[in-house]
């Protein structure tokens, strides 16, 4: 489930084909909920070591991001290409004004297998934010994002504007966006492409709770469902599937995040 580039999603889960049509969420300010305790630092970093070790042997090689990183490899000669293609043909203005005006979108989800307790439950999923590339988006998107009371925010990678080098001027900006977000249950994220093993590490200093190949459980009264987060499939080839839902009871409803 991937937002578009500056898109907001946000989510209502409905049960049951017998319930109303209309979209709207309950009044869950009266539920006991909690969500599974995030994995600790050092297990944190012990799931990133596949991803840390390919980072090592960035640009040295075909295979160097796991799976193919012909745009990785060829990235000084592409983007210039395409900045000046944009400005030639007077798009490159409209885009810089555009990726600082975020879009966010309602969508409502019905299934015959979510709780009842789950009814209405609301999911902000934030991704490709990029969010060190465009000066003035970190605050626009906590203005936004401050008046959208949701019950779980979940992030789905690609923080960082660059796929190498620093990643100081990002944690500044997130903690801004992480500061405005109204969840009860909290953040959960993931890592993309563009990211590397270290932002992992200090998101979840900033009390996002990580899911590199892992689930949390949320819950509600007696009822649960479970979130898995896959590590990168695309660049870093570190997905696993398998590691990601191996604590994740049968039967259970699951949302996967990729």
């Amino acid at each position: 489930m991937l937002a578009g580039w500056r898109d907001f999603w946000s989510t209502l889960l409905r049960t049951g084909p017998g319930l109303k049509k209309e979209c709207h969420a309950n009044d869950v300010s009266g539920m006991r909920h909690g969500v599974s305790e995030p994995s600790s630092l050092a297990d944190l970093s012990a799931r990133s070591v596949r991803r840390a070790a390919i980072e090592a042997e960035h640009h040295k090689g075909r295979r160097a991001y796991g799976r193919g990183d012909f745009f990785l490899r060829h990235d000084d000669i592409l983007r210039p290409i395409l900045r000046w293609s944009l400005k030639a043909a007077g798009l490159y203005a409209a885009g810089l004004h555009a990726a600082r005006q975020p879009l966010v979108r309602s969508l409502c989800f019905e299934f015959d297998s979510l709780p009842a307790a789950f009814h209405g439950f609301r999911i902000l999923h934030l991704s490709d934010l990029h969010i060190d590339g465009v000066d003035g988006l970190a605050e626009r998107t906590a203005e936004i994002v401050s008046g959208l009371p949701v019950d779980v925010c979940v992030m789905t990678g690609d923080y960082r504007f660059e796929v190498y080098g620093p990643c100081d001027r990002i944690y500044p900006r997130m903690k801004l966006i992480l500061g405005a977000i109204r969840a009860k249950y909290g953040v959960l994220g993931i890592l993309g492409n563009h990211d590397s093993a270290e932002i992992a590490m200090q998101l979840a200093r900033m009390g996002v709770h990580m899911l590199i190949n892992d689930a949390a459980e949320l819950r509600s009264a007696e009822s649960a469902v479970w979130i898995g987060g896959v590590d990168d499939p695309h660049y870093y080839g570190c997905d696993d599937l398998a590691q990601a839902t191996s604590g994740v009871p049968e039967g259970v409803f699951k949302v996967s995040v990729s």
